[in-house]
């Protein structure tokens, strides 16, 4: 299916399933509450999610470390899109999207992931809302995952929620390191056989119309559809 009609489906199913956080009964007996992270429990200053890129490439060039004539953006974006072509899964981490960029040496390559890395750090802060229910179910002893379709590895993920103030939870499950993700399903599949526990023991929030709300639901997994305010 083409991106562009994707996209416009996605709109369309956010539109009209998405719910406001309020919409959340805290009080049904979930053993397991499984988080999105980025759009659902941290957000980032950008208004788009390749937007850091053009932040990387604005401290490459104030240290003098960016002299090629075309934009970081574009040759990040696209060093993506052949990693993901090269894996069977279509699920890669960050060395495996640099490794792409044969044109850096590997010393450039290490100061590069790690610039984009800091910089992530930087452009994070918690969802207010997300981050008051996330303490609302730990206090009712609610056991917390976090599920994420994600090129960062798990390490990276968890300082930045470190950051924002979460640190009490189970497991980290990220589609890079695992080879499966949650638009197919399959992650949902690794985590409730991980956990050992059935799909009726799990609730599972985020903002994605198709990978956090239609795939669990096809496997019959409870899912809550989040909506941004504003």
């Amino acid at each position: 299916m083409p991106k562009k009609i994707r996209k416009i489906i996605k709109r369309i199913l956010a539109a009209f399933l998405a719910r406001g956080i309020e919409k959340i009964d805290i009080d049904q007996p979930y053993k397991y509450i499984s988080f999105d992270v980025f759009d659902t429990m941290i957000f980032r200053t950008t208004l788009k999610p390749e937007d850091v890129f053009d932040i990387v490439q604005s401290k490459l060039e104030d240290c003098g470390k960016w002299r090629h004539q075309f934009r970081f953006r574009d040759i990040r974006q696209e060093a993506e899109k052949k990693a993901r072509k090269n894996n069977s899964s279509g699920e890669v981490l960050l060395d495996a999207i640099y490794d792409e960029m044969q044109f850096l040496s590997d010393h450039e390559k290490k100061d590069l992931m790690q610039i984009e890395q800091e910089t992530e750090y930087e452009l994070c802060y918690p969802n207010p809302d997300m981050l008051k229910l996330y303490k609302d179910f730990l206090g009712q002893k609610k056991k917390v995952v976090f599920c994420s379709d994600m090129y960062l590895p798990s390490d990276t993920i968890r300082k930045l929620l470190e950051k924002c103030g979460i640190s009490d939870f189970e497991k980290l499950y990220v589609s890079g390191e695992l080879g499966v993700n949650k638009r197919s399903g399959e992650l949902f599949d690794f985590v409730l056989s991980d956990l050992g526990i059935d799909k009726k023991e799990i609730l599972h929030i985020g903002d994605n119309p198709i990978g956090d709300y239609l795939t669990p639901k096809t496997r019959r997994i409870c899912a809550f559809l989040y909506k941004r305010k504003g």
